[in-house]
C-alpha cells in the first residue's frame, strides 16, 4: 500500500492510498473527469503538492474572478477611492 496527494485547487492536498500496482493514466483520467479544470495533480509526497499548488496560482491565479468583468470594475473604482 502507498499513498499519493491528490491536488486540487482550493483545498489542501488530499492522502490517497493504494493498494498494490496501479495504471496511472487511468487514474489520472479518472481525477481528470471527476475534478475537470479544478484538478492540479497527483503527488508523491505532500510538500511536493503544496509546492505545486503554490506554482498553479502563481501561474494561474484565480481565474473565475478574472472573467467576471463587473467584479473587476468594482476593484478598480475601489482603488480609485
Amino acid at each position: 500500500m502507498f499513498t499519493r496527494y491528490l491536488t486540487i485547487k482550493y483545498t489542501k492536498p488530499i492522502p490517497v492510498k493504494f493498494k498494490g500496482e496501479i495504471d496511472l493514466f487511468q487514474v489520472l483520467n479518472t481525477y481528470i473527469d471527476a475534478y475537470g479544470d479544478c484538478f492540479i495533480g497527483l503527488f508523491n509526497d505532500y510538500d511536493e503538492a503544496i509546492e505545486a499548488q503554490k506554482h498553479w496560482y502563481i501561474l494561474f491565479g484565480d481565474e473565475d474572478i478574472c472573467k467576471d468583468l463587473n467584479t473587476i470594475d468594482h476593484l478598480e473604482k475601489c482603488l480609485q477611492v
